[in-house]
């Protein structure tokens, strides 16, 4: 059989070519990193003639899907090399010519297969951040895959391109502190977390781990009675104490109280029992309040309000600081007027509250701030003192109240 043809131009050629094409970058300020500039420099290498014909068009490929990318670019001449690694090669690259990024597109024969990997190297810690292997057999049918590689291998490295060295391993244990005492702190979350302790007496000592120095590290913090929390921590290389947020307290009672406005003279009272924790929940408030107006022959009316209803939260996390519920039902007024002349004394009304929102601020402990938005509908009822329709008493249909809860 054959063998399969070599290609009329020389690789060097091409590469020289590339190199004129190609922007020559003026001097620049020197990178956050150091010296480096900020520059992928591309090189090839082959370990036998057969795939020296290769090496040139997986360089070409690299050089231009990477300047594709964002990265400035640079070409270097390749060579056959047989025994020297990537990573040899990309740092002894990096380090003469002073760039950041260092990409070398390889070459080989596996009998009579076509075996090349392109990637590329960081020379902030030498880390190899992007690489593509493949093997086809050595035709023209190969060059399609050789740039396939090449942009696989370039996304990836864009992807990478504001990594940091990693930190120097700590030498130390992490070090918690808590007001949640007895809840239990884990590395990680999910079924992969890693158990860390208990906060004993406001803090904890964890099992030393092989963490390096400002790099994340993601903490649970869980409990019963409380909402699991997640937190990330960036340790330094010194000992220092890691404080963890608060737990959330999960609720399945909630008491209030409040005040209306057209309500001044009264409060609100209310209490909520979850039918899921924090989420689902019944409702039963009372309103009692004194309707005067402190003006000559004006009648003092006392009115009582009872409701019952239904509500639940929506959208954010029941671990939330801030959340809203919807809430709807019934309510009945009774109505008490003072004078001793008047003829009926007592009135009865009732009312279909078609939307209430409630919008809550939860602190990191069991109290929390309501403002409640309602809007009653009045069912214009012979024995009471409002006509059919959104109900109005000397304001506007719409009801303010404002207060504080406690949950548990």
């Amino acid at each position: 059989m054959n063998r399969p043809g070599r290609f009329p131009f020389h690789p060097a050629l091409l590469l020289a070519a590339l190199s004129v094409l190609t922007p020559r970058l003026e001097a620049q300020d020197a990178a956050s990193s150091g010296d480096l500039r900020p520059v992928a420099a591309v090189t090839s290498v082959w370990t036998s003639p057969e795939a020296e014909p290769f090496a040139a068009p997986l360089a070409s490929a690299l050089l231009r899907e990477l300047s594709g990318a964002g990265f400035k670019t640079e070409a270097h001449s390749g060579a056959l090399n047989g025994t020297a690694s990537d990573s040899a090669l990309a740092a002894g690259l990096s380090s003469s010519v002073k760039a950041r990024w260092a990409a070398v597109a390889r070459c080989e024969m596996d009998g009579r297969r076509l075996v090349w990997r392109a990637s590329v190297y960081d020379a902030l810690d030498g880390a190899l951040i992007a690489s593509d292997a493949q093997g086809a057999f050595p035709g023209l049918s190969a060059l399609p895959l050789l740039d396939q590689s090449a942009s696989a291998v370039a996304r990836e490295a864009w992807a990478q391109r504001a990594r940091v060295i990693p930190g120097e391993p700590l030498e130390y244990r992490l070090r918690f502190t808590s007001r949640n005492e007895g809840a239990r702190v884990a590395f990680g979350t999910g079924e992969g977390a890693r158990e860390a302790g208990i906060i004993e007496n406001g803090e904890l000592l964890a099992p030393f781990t092989a963490f390096r120095a400002g790099d994340p590290v993601v903490v649970t913090v869980s409990g019963e009675g409380w909402w699991p929390r997640v937190s990330v921590f960036r340790p330094g290389p010194e000992d220092e104490i890691l404080e963890l947020p608060r737990l959330m307290p999960r609720a399945d009672r909630m008491v209030s109280l409040g005040i209306s406005t057209t309500r001044l003279l009264g409060a609100q009272a209310e209490y909520r029992h979850f039918l899921s924790d924090d989420a689902l929940f019944l409702r039963a408030a009372d309103s009692l309040w004194l309707q005067y107006t402190f003006t000559p022959g004006s009648v003092p009316v006392l009115h009582n309000e009872v409701r019952l209803g239904a509500g639940t939260y929506l959208f954010l996390p029941r671990d939330s600081r801030f959340r809203m519920a919807v809430m709807t039902g019934v309510s009945g007024i009774l109505t008490l007027a003072f004078p001793g002349d008047l003829a009926d004394k007592f009135y009865f009304d009732a009312t279909f509250d078609a939307f209430s929102l409630s919008l809550e601020w939860h602190t990191s402990g069991t109290w929390m701030f309501f403002l409640e938005q309602r809007y009653p509908y009045s069912l214009g009822l012979a024995s009471g003192l409002l006509t059919r329709g959104w109900a109005q008493s000397d304001g506007p249909p719409m009801i303010l109240t404002a207060g504080v809860m406690k949950r548990w």
